[in-house]
């Protein structure tokens, strides 16, 4: 998951699964398509990250798949409704 180029292809074929079984399962189970799945699991493995103080924002980004920081910022307040230093610094709203 920490690879840039790991995407749904990727997932299924990790799994031994066709991308289309693989849609219809996550989609089942998790109610999110195969590519909204991955970067929810990215964007909470980047919040527990940060929470650990894990590191530089950019470092995080870099190690949960994210070639570009401003890319995982903008995800991760898409998601959390606050930018990645905010929730580091104790998740006070902007």
């Amino acid at each position: 998951m920490h690879e840039a180029d790991f995407h749904v292809k990727e997932l299924a074929a990790a799994l031994y699964m066709s991308r289309s079984a693989l849609y219809l399962k996550l989609k089942a189970m998790a109610g999110q398509a195969p590519q909204a799945f991955v970067r929810t699991l990215r964007l909470q493995r980047g919040a527990q990250l940060l929470r650990d103080g894990a590191g530089s924002i950019s470092e995080i980004a870099a190690e949960i798949g994210y070639s570009e920081p401003t890319h995982f910022s903008r995800g991760f307040r898409k998601q959390f409704g606050m930018s990645p230093s905010q929730y580091r610094d104790g998740g006070s709203r902007a």
